[in-house]
């Protein structure tokens, strides 16, 4: 798998862990996209935008539910990112995906 699909994966675990940590423990139903961003720079030292999330969104839409409220982005799960083997499950998800993206690829090119 290229280097930029494993930092894709990476940076979705990252945004798992804030998003868990903002819902559960400060019980937050829908949290602020901008202070899941600040979550994840300040834990993993990885910087989290617009644009990787909408890379995120693309291979994995349903992974996660967002909207505006008052000009600001705010996002949601509907899993339970507390328990491992769901978080473990999301990651195989995105890999498959992202590995079915390479061979498809590959083989357009050949």
């Amino acid at each position: 798998m290229p280097l930029k699909y494993k930092y894709l994966v990476q940076q979705m675990t990252s945004l798992d862990s804030a998003l868990s940590f903002h819902k559960y423990s400060r019980k937050q139903e829908c949290v602020q996209f901008s202070e899941v961003c600040d979550s994840v720079r300040a834990s993993f030292g990885r910087d989290m935008n617009v644009n990787i999330f909408r890379q995120i969104l693309t291979i994995v839409p349903e992974f996660y539910t967002h909207l505006w409220i008052n000009n600001k982005l705010t996002i949601n799960t509907n899993q339970d990112l507390r328990i491992i083997e769901v978080t473990q499950k999301r990651e195989e998800v995105i890999k498959q995906r992202l590995l079915a993206i390479c061979i498809e690829c590959f083989r357009n090119h050949c």
